[in-house]
């Protein structure tokens, strides 16, 4: 039967059935394609094939596979692309348009994947156009970018090197994470560098070992990962790695191998080897850095107060920013005494001063009055020293200097007071005492005559009155006891002594008016001693 052309002259191409039911495809010159069909082929359009079976006419569905595949081994890429669109398979148009691709028919292979829809061909199919716009025409390099598409890795690795392109080939099997593979690519000899050992080290191999180490870390190995930064010299990541894993003894050699002039690198070293209590080590750093501030607060605040003291001996400028400290220290501590001399040495004076007061204040509030005469008495001697040091100075004003004597004068006067008050009130609070009735007398007697209304605070003047006027009468001071008895009249009697001075008053009714010549004898209270008048 005579052959039958398509309704369209896209192709070269003809249907004919033959002997036996075999329907035979010829493309141009090559080679007949049978297959079995029934009928006769009376006329065909595209892929629709129409056969007259006896009295009925089929239309049949016939891919033009096999004369498309004839075009394309014969890389007659257009011929296959007029072929193909007569009807074919997806599997074919992607065929052909893989093939139109290797074989840098680009206009065939755009056209192929449009049809399939393909972006990610697309788009490289558009980054080539691009390129060879501004003037890059190694087609070698386009088709290496087409088999790393095709993930055939090993033939784009060699086609890259093949256009001299090895550095493409590192980045591609560096960005599958197959570093050993990718340093078979490294040009050898360009740009070097120096390893932490003082090596020689290649740029482009730094940067593959910096890649693997980013990978080694996000891949949880961060041995690994530390390992080849501090190969390339990158010891800030190593170092963030040391720090993540607390990883102490290597920042410690870290620290020692580096240069002083990394000091940022340093820094951060000695900072965590501080915060995680490895003062030590954090010392040698601060040290090796000359930085002796930093070294003054991390002894400050690991309490190392000894090797801060040594420190502020060589650098005296550094005394305020131990001894503050230091002083807060004594204050949590209850070493108040300490405290304020400590704060005297860093040169806060008027805090020193502010401190004794508080102390004085609690200790009063305490009944701890002997305690209170002695802060007052550093009160004084601070407060004369003020004033030494003010009329030394030629700039000072005489107001100042009188308003420091003044001050002193005062507290001088509440640290006697106090002083001799904690003898009284050792009578009336203890119930035993080993201390001599004299001394209760001439304590209360003093007082009594010093103080007038109103008492500082703390000191009782009823407590004053009901001293003297109990050991008066012991002693035989009848006269000063009546007179202690009567200015008790105007005070409030506590209720646990009022039957104590009912008891005295009845007992000294029955005594002489006049003092026994012993008792008259006058005592020089800062002394104890007696003299005759």
């Amino acid at each position: 039967m005579p052959p039958v052309w398509p309704g369209t002259q896209t192709a070269r191409i003809c249907c004919a059935t033959v002997e036996n039911n075999m329907l035979s495809i010829k493309a141009s010159t090559f080679p007949i394609h049978q297959q079995k069909q029934a009928g006769f082929v009376v006329g065909f359009m595209a892929s629709k094939i129409f056969c007259l079976h006896f009295s009925t006419m089929k239309t049949i569905d016939v891919p033009q596979s096999a004369p498309m595949v004839q075009y394309v081994e014969r890389k007659l890429y257009k011929d296959a692309y007029r072929i193909a669109c007569l009807g074919v398979t997806e599997e074919d148009w992607r065929l052909l348009a893989l093939e139109a691709f290797e074989g840098l028919d680009l206009e065939v292979a755009k056209k192929s994947f449009l049809r399939l829809r393909d972006l990610k061909y697309l788009e490289l199919i558009h980054s080539i156009e691009e390129r060879r716009k501004r003037g890059e025409n190694i087609n070698s390099v386009f088709l290496a970018d087409f088999y790393a598409y095709q993930s055939k890795f090993e033939e784009a690795a060699q086609l890259y090197r093949k256009a001299g392109q090895d550095q493409k080939a590192v980045e591609m099997f560096t960005d599958l994470r197959e570093f050993e593979k990718a340093k078979q690519y490294l040009t050898p000899g360009r740009g070097r560098g120096k390893d932490r050992g003082g090596g020689v080290v290649a740029n482009e191999s730094r940067e593959l070992l910096s890649k693997q180490a980013e990978w080694a870390r996000n891949s949880n190995d961060p041995q690994a990962a530390c390992d080849m930064y501090l190969t390339v010299g990158d010891h800030h990541k190593a170092l963030e790695i040391m720090i993540e894993n607390g990883w102490t003894d290597r920042m410690v050699n870290l620290a020692h191998d580096v240069d002083i002039s990394q000091e940022p690198l340093l820094r951060l070293c000695a900072r965590h080897l501080k915060s995680s209590g490895h003062y030590a080590q954090a010392a040698e750093v601060f040290e090796k850095l000359g930085d002796h501030k930093s070294l003054v607060s991390l002894y400050v605040d690991s309490f190392q107060w000894e090797n801060a003291f040594d420190l502020v001996r060589k650098h005296p400028q550094y005394r305020g920013d131990v001894y503050f400290p230091y002083a807060a220290w004594l204050i949590e501590n209850d070493r108040f005494d300490e405290a304020q001399e400590a704060l005297t040495r860093a040169g806060r004076e008027d805090e020193a001063l502010h401190l004794l007061e508080e102390l004085a204040e609690n200790a009063i509030h305490e009944t701890r009055f002997e305690d209170a005469g002695h802060y007052y008495w550093l009160l004084a001697k601070s407060c004369l020293n003020h004033a030494k040091r003010d009329r030394l100075d030629p700039s000072g004003s005489s107001v100042e200097v009188e308003k420091h004597v003044s001050k002193f004068r005062h507290f001088l006067s509440l640290s006697e007071s106090y002083h001799v008050y904690s003898t009284v009130h050792q009578f009336i609070d203890q119930p035993f005492t080993n201390t001599l009735p004299d001394v209760f007398l001439n304590c209360a007697n003093y007082l009594l005559h010093k103080l007038s209304d109103p008492y500082p605070r703390g000191i009782s003047k009823f407590a004053v009155l009901f001293t003297l006027a109990n050991h008066a009468r012991q002693t035989g001071a009848f006269k000063l006891g009546r007179h202690a008895l009567e200015k008790m009249q105007s005070l409030r009697v506590p209720a646990n002594l009022q039957e104590s001075v009912d008891r005295m008053s009845l007992t000294i009714r029955s005594k002489p008016f006049q003092d026994k010549e012993v008792s008259c004898i006058h005592i020089a209270y800062s002394t104890s001693t007696s003299y005759l008048p």
